[in-house]
């Protein structure tokens, strides 16, 4: 079901729940003896936290990760005292009250980050993250024996791979023979090493507990090694026709006159654009489509506006109906505007209208 009435001025985010529910199952499916925990960093990566971890709780998660402490009040709100929330920037010395006043773990990430849970942290649970060859966040692997983690109640042991998406890299090997020795530095402590992609490189990879972000949304952005999975479209992006025009040979499109007709030639006026998240990079071969057949973007994009070419359609829209963008093309989009998968969706702007469809709406 349709859960609001869509303004039809505005493009919408067209967002179907019981897709995304599938793919979590899908990955179940794939780490049968592994907890399936889902990451929904910003904004559940742009597709609307209020909507999409409610679901993905009804369907059994129980395990949550958010990038920062704000977040973890947001979701501790939305889904009650019951979940078990991690937050993965851990905290700075300020932060312990807050963390605890919401029941959130956070994932420990340097020496004084434990300081300052062993002080202020009232022995609540907490992660523990070592760099195991990414280097970003987390302790480094070289200074596993100078952790003291004693007065503290770590209920987590996590790192984050770096190249899970393309499984033949060295470093996969690399991270895991490392990851191997932290955990037995910490028996007894349940671990955490794959995120999406890396569920699929192997059960030696995937421990107790599988942070599923990106995935989640139906896509992997995974290089051909892997093959294809059978994920399932989550989002579709709808962008409504505000104008239909017919262009001479000659005229030209948009701001600094970028395309040139060299024919008479039928287009639209879109209302989207840079303020609703489509990139200015876009290339030549960016496309919408309109029932299924494709139509190219035409000149530079707008803040709330672009152009497409309609000359090819054998049934031409009208004002008011839509151009596709995203769906089941989302990461030939991405690939086109020189973007990734990720930067796609968490770059959607609050100004789309978000749509929620099936039973788990």
């Amino acid at each position: 079901m349709t859960m609001v009435r869509p303004i039809p001025s505005l493009p919408q985010l067209h967002v179907d729940l019981d897709a995304l529910l599938e793919n979590f199952r899908w990955f179940e499916r794939q780490a049968p003896n592994s907890a399936i925990s889902c990451a929904l960093k910003a904004n559940a990566y742009g597709l609307g936290i209020k909507k999409v971890a409610p679901a993905l709780q009804a369907a059994g998660c129980d395990i949550f990760f958010v990038a920062h402490i704000c977040e973890g009040e947001e979701l501790r709100e939305i889904l009650g005292k019951n979940p078990i929330i991690y937050v993965l920037h851990g905290l700075l010395t300020h932060e312990a009250e807050t963390l605890l006043n919401h029941d959130l773990r956070p994932v420990l990430n340097t020496h004084q980050q434990m300081d300052v849970w062993r002080k202020q942290g009232k022995g609540q649970p907490a992660a523990l993250h070592i760099d195991t060859g990414i280097n970003r966040l987390g302790i480094a692997f070289d200074e596993l024996e100078t952790i003291n983690s004693s007065d503290l109640n770590l209920c987590l042991i996590m790192s984050h791979l770096a190249c899970a998406a393309e499984p033949a890299h060295p470093l996969n090997a690399q991270q895991l023979q490392r990851f191997t020795k932290v955990i037995q530095h910490f028996p007894g402590i349940a671990a955490s090493f794959c995120n999406s992609a890396g569920t699929l490189l192997g059960s030696e990879y995937q421990f107790d507990l599988a942070r599923i972000g990106i995935g989640l949304f139906g896509t992997l952005a995974l290089e051909a090694e892997l093959g294809t999975p059978t994920m399932t479209p989550v989002a579709r992006l709808l962008a409504p026709i505000v104008q239909l025009k017919t262009l001479h040979k000659g005229q030209q499109v948009g701001y600094g006159a970028t395309f040139e007709a060299d024919r008479t030639m039928q287009v639209a006026v879109l209302a989207y654009g840079y303020a609703d998240g489509l990139p200015r990079t876009i290339g030549p071969d960016t496309k919408g489509w309109f029932k299924g057949a494709s139509v190219p973007l035409l000149g530079r994009v707008s803040m709330d506006l672009i152009v497409v070419d309609l000359s090819q359609l054998d049934q031409q829209p009208q004002v008011g109906e839509h151009i596709e963008f995203m769906g089941h093309d989302l990461e030939p989009f991405a690939d086109s505007c020189g973007a990734e998968p990720y930067e796609i969706l968490t770059s959607i702007s609050p100004r789309v209208q978000r749509i929620y469809q099936g039973e788990a709406a």
